[in-house]
Order: C-alpha cells, then structure tokens, then sequence
C-alpha cells in the first residue's frame, strides 16, 4: 500500500480530514504490523493515529500512537487510520512527498531445545513432533538446538563470563546469536535423577541469562517409564526462570514414549493421537505468546 503527495496544508493543531497526509480504512489482524518508511532526517517522525469508527469528529477524538522514527513498525489492531508528520510537538499535515505505508505479517523465531546427547536417545522423535507443530504456523520460522550438533563440552567458562567474548569458539558465537535472535522457545527434556537433563542444563549454561529474558517457553518432557519426566518438569520452571524466560502454563509429560511415538515422531495409535494433539496445544500456546510478546515490545519495551 503506497501513499503519494498528500494534498493538505500546514495547519498546526486545525486538524480536519481534508489535511492528512493518508486516511485510509485497513482490516489488520492481530499479528500484523504496519511500517513507515521516511527519511527521520527529513522528517523527525511519522504518526499513525487509529481512528474509533464510532466517533464523527476524529480529529478531536483520535488515539495516538507511539510516534515511528524513521523505518519502523508498530503493532495495530482493526481500524481507519490516517498520517502525518510530528514536528517540535505538533503535528502538520502539509504536502509531503512519498510515504510508502507497508502491511506485513509479525513474523517471530522459536527455537526448540534438545536435552539429550546420549546414543539412542528419545530427544530426536519427540523434538519432530514438536517442530511439526510449530510449523503449522506460517508466522513462526523453527531451529532446533542439539547440543550433539556442536559437540558441546562440560561448560567452564560461560560466555558472558570471558574477558574477551569475541575469542570464544566459534560453536558458541553462533549459538548465542541464534538465541539471542529467538522471540520464543520450547524445551524438550528426559528426566534424569528427578531433574532436567544435564545435556540441556550444560548447553544452555554456557550463555548469558540476558539473551534469554523476556521470553516465552513452553516445557515438553518425556520418559520410558510411566510418569513422562513430571518431576524435571516441575523443577524446569524455577531452572529456566532463573534465565529471565516466561515459562507457560500448559506443558505436556509424555509417559512410554516409544509405546506413543515412532522414531520420526510420528503418532502410534489412539494414544499417541493424544499425544500429538497436546503438543499441537503447547505450539499454538507458544505460538500466541511469542507474537503477543513481540508485537508488545515494539509498542514499549521490556523493563530494565
């Protein structure tokens, strides 16, 4: 959508519909954003006020956004809106060259934590099921972590605790990038000695909490015996907590998980069925946390 050579005038705070820059109608959905692009040299920001429907004289009752500086985008809902340029605290409507006004889908980045290492591990079949599902999204792009990828040692000298982070390994710049650029993420974890896994617990304490704060996380354990990990479940949340996560209220523990999915985490019968239906719950619950987070951030960010 591209708006050329708005016809108004500058006319300070005299605002009428007759000098917008744009007025236009728009369906967004929940996970759309809207992007300005201006010179911020030119012209200091771009305001894009929602405009409730149900009121006549917008002009004196309209919403304002947060101000976009520069190349931007901001998260809206169902609404008309109309443009302009802010300068020195007021707003003028006066001719402006080209506004190119861009409707995107949010689209966010989860990544999928795999907590074993060890040969013949069930952590493969139940990851894929979990991956499956988040790709169901077309918003969502998924990375799997195997720590067996990057044949991760015993944690020594966390990243965050090197006097120069740019001579750490090159396994671990790149995955501290990968998390770092992650809105959202699942961990996939057996119990061991009613515990989360060392596999995960070593990868992941390789890496500084702050590239994991404010951040959703669903939990997904798994077992051969018939409890399906519960207990390093409950102890996952206080675990990934510390990391600054939001862990979330639904999690699945998958008990006999090779009675219930094959090696390509594929269901095996009625109950395996189950099984994927509750992680397809867990995907669209992270799912629905990751945008909503994100699309928060870009209106205000985190605290400090």
């Amino acid at each position: 959508m591209v708006i050329h050579d708005g016809q108004g005038e500058d006319v300070g705070n005299q605002v009428t519909s007759q000098h917008l820059l744009a007025v236009f109608p728009v369906e967004i959905r929940e996970s759309d954003v809207i992007q300005t692009c201006i010179s911020p040299e030119k012209f200091p920001a771009i305001v894009v006020r929602k405009i409730f429907p149900d009121v006549p004289n917008f002009p004196q009752s309209e919403k304002y956004m947060k101000p976009l500086q520069g190349c931007n985008t901001i998260a809206l809902g169902t609404s008309t809106l109309f443009v302009g340029v802010e300068q020195s605290r007021r707003v003028h409507y006066a001719k402006q060259p080209n506004i190119t006004i861009v409707l995107t889908r949010m689209s966010a980045n989860i990544v999928v934590f795999l907590g074993s290492q060890r040969d013949g591990r069930n952590a493969i079949r139940v990851g894929k099921v979990v991956e499956r599902c988040l790709k169901k999204s077309s918003e969502l792009e998924v990375t799997v972590l195997d720590p067996t990828d990057y044949n991760v040692p015993v944690v020594k000298q966390p990243l965050h605790f090197m006097s120069d982070a740019s001579q750490a390994p090159s396994w671990m710049l790149e995955v501290n990038t990968i998390i770092l650029n992650a809105d959202g993420y699942v961990v996939v974890t057996p119990e061991y000695n009613c515990a989360v896994s060392p596999a995960l617990s070593n990868f992941m304490d390789h890496f500084p909490p702050s590239i994991f704060k404010h951040k959703p996380c669903s939990i997904v354990t798994y077992s051969l015996g018939i409890y399906g990990g519960i207990r390093a479940a409950t102890l996952a949340r206080p675990h990934l907590s510390e990391f600054g996560m939001v862990t979330l209220p639904t999690q699945v523990s998958i008990p006999k998980v090779t009675s219930h999915l094959n090696d390509q985490g594929e269901p095996i019968g009625d109950e395996g069925e189950k099984v994927c239906s509750k992680l397809q719950k867990v995907a669209d619950e992270v799912t629905w946390y990751t945008l909503g987070l994100k699309k928060l951030k870009t209106e205000q960010p985190p605290p400090l």
